[in-house]
């Protein structure tokens, strides 16, 4: 909870948690492919109390591949 006396503002957030999934296969010995997701349940938060108040990030995902030679 947070309250701006001089807006005249009053914030309430729940707790939430965050999840983040990260995987990652070795196809070869040289070869990698892997997977990040942030936000995994999707879930809608606040990302600040202050004056930039607003949600944080969606579900996001990232994939990669290494490549080691």
């Amino acid at each position: 909870m947070h309250i701006e006396p001089e807006a005249g503002v009053r914030v309430e957030q729940d707790s939430y948690a965050l999840l983040i999934a990260f995987a990652q296969y070795d196809v070869t010995e040289s070869l990698s492919v892997g997977i990040k997701i942030d936000n995994l349940t999707n879930e809608k938060y606040l990302n600040s109390l202050y004056w930039t108040l607003g949600f944080g990030a969606q579900r996001q995902a990232l994939m990669t591949v290494n490549w080691r030679y």
